[in-house]
């Protein structure tokens, strides 16, 4: 079986850069094992929609200026929620938060599921 990740087609080409070169490997394995995960379970394979962004990037979305997408390498990754059931949804959040417990802050928001290194588990600058 090969694990598979989307990226969003409007940057497709740029996320996947971004996903090999600005991103740290916490959060691609996070990605990976959701894929995983995703794929043995409903048979989905996740859409990443944002990782590392440029300040005014992080503005025009109307991102915190502490995001975790304006660091590099990215501790942050959004994945596209908008066409999965509700029931997926609750599913990815109880397997991230039971799999990765503290290390990752998920918040579900209405089209994406945004992820982040915890601050509390690694504070700003404790993770190069």
């Amino acid at each position: 079986m090969q694990v598979e990740l989307h990226f969003k087609i409007a940057n497709e080409a740029v996320l996947r850069q971004r996903f090999r070169t600005k991103t740290h490997p916490l959060i691609q394995a996070v990605c990976w094992g959701l894929s995983f995960w995703l794929w043995t379970t409903y048979n989905i394979i996740p859409t990443v929609t944002c990782l590392w962004r440029s300040e005014s990037e992080n503005k025009a979305d109307g991102g915190k200026p502490t995001s975790r997408h304006l660091e590099i390498p990215s501790k942050a990754v959004d994945i596209r929620t908008k066409d999965l059931k509700p029931e997926v949804v609750t599913g990815i959040e109880e397997y991230l938060k039971n799999t990765w417990g503290d290390l990752l802050y998920v918040l579900v928001e209405d089209s994406h599921l945004h992820l982040h290194l915890s601050r509390k588990a690694f504070p700003n600058g404790s993770l190069k």
